[in-house]
């Protein structure tokens, strides 16, 4: 007959793996934050921080599995690869005018305003873009989902049939939201993990020229600043999962800024109505987000630290498209297809710590290796309409991104002067 100690134990094992089965699939970081958290409680805090680790058997910070998963801070991940990811917009949209330009510079003769030389000095242009990008949950991050909306003015010079320059304002606005928990025992969490909200802009001056009929060369260099307003939900409940769960509802604010720079270098040929020809891009990205407090009442609002990032992608592509005269202008239908490569691909890391642990005990985040590797492929269009104008159209989706899914959609009309 077994003893009452072997029953004792039999039912404890049985009842940790009906609880676990019930919690989601634990993340890699979460034993490292429950011991953080066994730290902070050693630490002796007091006010709503000691009064949560009082709330633990022995106040020592046990806390349950669902509990682990929703506190550990791994929102925080996601601000500097939103930094990382705009100046690649920014980048983009650089990139989308200088192909606009070459393509209308390639327009049959007597098509809307007659052969390129014949195009004035200067012109103005505005895009507006709207992007929706998903990121998959891993192991070491959560899952989100974000739309963002940006609109840009241009301004450029043509210095002679060959080579031109110009100057790009650029203002957007992106929204995020990250994956909700899911439920457990006793355990109700949020509808979401969290939210977020960036404001930018930035300002880039570019030139372009043709070193021969068919080889061009161009670059960019640009600054920009963001503001950053977001929320981070999380439950804490102590491991028996008898006492009522807290709901933690944490809000910051902060800044950043953006540096970026680019060269390229293609070939072009021209057959008929055909044009384009293959590219390369050398892009490079650096970005500063400041250290930030969160604001809650429930004792577990935390500090992070300065963060920064880096991104150097070099980019092989082909960019082709077809004109067609009608009797009101030139309809050019384009495709493009690139393959990317990231060089600076550094686990990135976060560093954090609870406000008021007096200890000041930190808890470092590590996120999932990035994509060294992607496939962006796009389709477009561009009207050359009497007059100097040209209305532009473009889609790109990525392709062959272990976590992410993007699609960008362009819209821009240009005036020449």
């Amino acid at each position: 007959m077994l003893s009452q100690k072997t029953v004792a134990l039999t039912a404890t094992y049985v009842s940790l793996i009906v609880l676990g089965s019930l919690t989601p699939a634990a993340w890699a970081q979460n034993a490292a934050f429950q011991t953080f958290f066994f730290d902070v409680c050693a630490a002796n805090p007091t006010g709503a921080l000691g009064a949560r680790c009082a709330e633990t058997v022995d106040a020592a910070g046990n806390l349950s599995g669902d509990s682990e998963s929703s506190l550990n801070p791994g929102q925080f991940l996601a601000v500097n690869q939103s930094a990382l990811a705009r100046t690649r917009v920014t980048g983009k949209e650089v990139q989308g005018h200088l192909e606009e330009k070459r393509t209308e510079r390639s327009k049959p003769a007597g098509a809307g305003q007659g052969t390129s030389v014949d195009v004035p000095r200067w012109g103005v242009y505005t895009h507006g873009a709207f992007e929706s990008l998903e990121r998959a949950a891993t192991v070491l991050e959560r899952g989100s989902e974000a739309d963002s909306m940006g609109v840009q003015l241009g301004f450029d010079y043509r210095v002679s049939d060959r080579a031109f320059i110009g100057l790009l304002l650029s203002s957007d606005s992106t929204d995020s939201e990250f994956d909700p928990d899911e439920p457990g025992v006793n355990f109700t969490p949020p509808p979401n993990d969290g939210d977020g909200a960036v404001d930018s802009a930035s300002l880039t001056f570019y030139a372009s020229r043709y070193l021969t009929d068919k080889v061009w060369l161009d670059g960019s260099v640009g600054y920009g600043v963001s503001d950053y307003e977001f929320v981070r939900n999380a439950v804490f409940q102590e491991s028996g999962r008898m006492v009522p769960q807290t709901n933690v509802t944490a809000s910051a604010e902060t800044d950043g800024t953006e540096v970026t720079a680019g060269a390229g270098l293609g070939y072009d040929t021209q057959k008929g109505g055909y044009s384009g020809g293959l590219y390369g891009r050398l892009s490079f990205a650096r970005t500063e987000v400041d250290g930030f407090t969160e604001t809650d009442l429930s004792g577990l609002q935390m500090g992070v630290d300065d963060e920064t990032g880096r991104s150097l992608v070099a980019t092989l592509g082909w960019q082709g498209s077809f004109a067609a005269s009608t009797s009101w202008g030139v309809v050019l239908p384009q495709f493009r297809v690139e393959y990317e490569h990231e060089f600076e691909n550094d686990v990135e890391t976060v560093t954090t710590r609870y406000l008021l642990d007096p200890s000041r005990t930190t808890f470092q985040l590590t996120g999932e290796a990035p994509d060294e590797d992607f496939i962006n492929v796009a389709a477009g269009l561009v009207i050359v309409a009497p007059r100097g104008w040209s209305l532009f159209f473009d889609y790109e989706v990525l392709a062959e991104h272990r976590l992410q899914d993007r699609g960008r959609l362009t819209v821009g009309l240009r005036k020449e002067l």
